[in-house]
């Protein structure tokens, strides 16, 4: 795949949230990637740099095409003829956790390239920069990335490595790579504590691999019977007719934020 587009965004000032001038411009974005066919992120539907301005670079482009203005005749017909393109609006927001890119991994973790420990060959500074991708997922580097204590800017250790990262971290490898996570526990083997004890509190799980019981959804509890979640209905928004419960059957790929830990199950697939 040589650059293939594989997203395609449009800004359309007509449709601005807040008020814009007759001389704004639409814009076409293009997102184009020569490692699509051998990224883990793309095949499911997800790239580093949607709507991630500000996050770590990855193999792929992004290009934008400066269109006519509000004003112009042409203006229409460039944001028709943009939302038209097969790929628009074809993935998802950025993944947030570790995925394969050819023979390496990605990683797209807080604090992760910051420091001269770390084993990626471009590295991050306080002021943004770094390339997270582990070409080589030796144990010599798994262990650098379990043993890594960043430095804050000020002096002393950014604790929340340690602490959030590195469990979420080895985590998504025991999830998503077991084989990654059968080398880290070769080097360190007290890593399967930190899945052991992983906090899945506030984390995105697939709702079908939940176990059933009672959650917090919002300001209410909701019923999840394996197949049903059951909620109460007064005031709900949009619905069809005043009810006292109300009965949704979710999507297969549905998740939802995990309130009731006990629900949690070896089968349980969690999200990013």
């Amino acid at each position: 795949m040589m650059n293939d587009v594989i997203h395609v965004h449009v800004y359309n000032p007509a449709k601005s949230l807040f008020k814009t001038s007759a001389n704004e411009k639409a814009e076409m974005h293009t997102y184009t990637c020569d490692r699509a066919s051998v990224c883990d992120a793309y095949k499911d539907g997800k790239c580093i740099l949607v709507g991630n301005p500000f996050g770590p670079s990855c193999f792929g482009r992004k290009s934008v095409l400066i269109g006519p203005t509000k004003r112009a005749k042409s203006f229409s017909e460039f944001v028709d003829r943009a939302q038209g393109h097969e790929k628009y609006k074809a993935l998802k927001t950025q993944p947030n956790r570790i995925f394969r890119v050819g023979e390496g991994y990605f990683l797209p973790y807080a604090h992760i390239a910051l420091g001269e420990d770390t084993p990626f060959e471009r590295k991050s500074s306080f002021f943004g920069g770094g390339f997270p991708y582990l070409e080589e997922a030796n144990l010599t580097n798994l262990s650098k990335l379990y043993n890594h204590r960043p430095c804050a800017m000020m002096g002393g250790e950014i604790k929340s490595y340690q602490e959030n990262v590195l469990p979420q971290l080895v985590k998504h490898m025991h999830s998503n790579y077991p084989d990654l996570y059968s080398d880290l526990l070769s080097v360190h083997p007290e890593a399967r504590d930190l899945v052991d004890n992983f906090d899945y509190t506030g984390k995105q799980a697939k709702i079908n691999t939940l176990s059933p019981g009672n959650m917090k959804i919002g300001t209410n509890y909701w019923d999840w019977d394996g197949e049903y979640l059951t909620g109460p209905g007064e005031n709900m928004i949009f619905a069809p007719a005043d009810a006292t419960h109300i009965r949704i059957t979710p999507s297969p790929d549905a998740f939802i934020k995990v309130t009731n830990v006990e629900m949690v199950n070896s089968e349980t697939v969690i999200g990013d």
